[in-house]
């Protein structure tokens, strides 16, 4: 979704920040889809899906961001990379093996962005198991 703040920008938030080593980082955009909670990070391939993903005022939902959160956090403990989810201009979390953490100071995205290829890792809530669910519609 586009904030009202960038409403004619081609930022779309949230999107993720991939750290490929220091000062090299590597923006993925990230789709919201209805239907069973699942979380996909791929490399130009990125989606959280969740029964009710969006607020009333079309921002992301808290069960869709924290689903996104936690599903940031296990492919950063199964990728090489550092990731933070970018909410809007003043809003993203940094996302660690160990740690989460909400700031008000986006990444700015190094000195040079980069396109490299990554593994895909895909998350599902281990009380659903919804193993390599696709979004619904696609």
């Amino acid at each position: 979704m586009n904030s009202p703040a960038q409403a004619g920008t081609n930022t779309r938030y949230p999107y993720l920040v991939v750290r490929v080593f220091v000062a090299f980082y590597q923006r993925e955009s990230i789709s919201i889809f209805i239907g069973l909670p699942t979380v996909h990070i791929a490399n130009r391939h990125c989606y959280v899906q969740h029964p009710t993903p969006f607020e009333a005022d079309g921002t992301i939902s808290p069960a869709g961001r924290a689903l996104l959160i936690a599903g940031v956090q296990d492919a950063v403990r199964q990728l090489p990379f550092r990731m933070c989810i970018v909410w809007g201009p003043n809003s993203c979390t940094y996302v660690e093996t160990d740690s989460i953490d909400e700031s008000a100071h986006p990444p700015s995205g190094g000195s040079q962005q980069v396109a490299l290829e990554f593994k895909a890792h895909h998350y599902s809530p281990s009380v659903l198991a919804a193993d390599n669910q696709t979004p619904q519609g696609q």
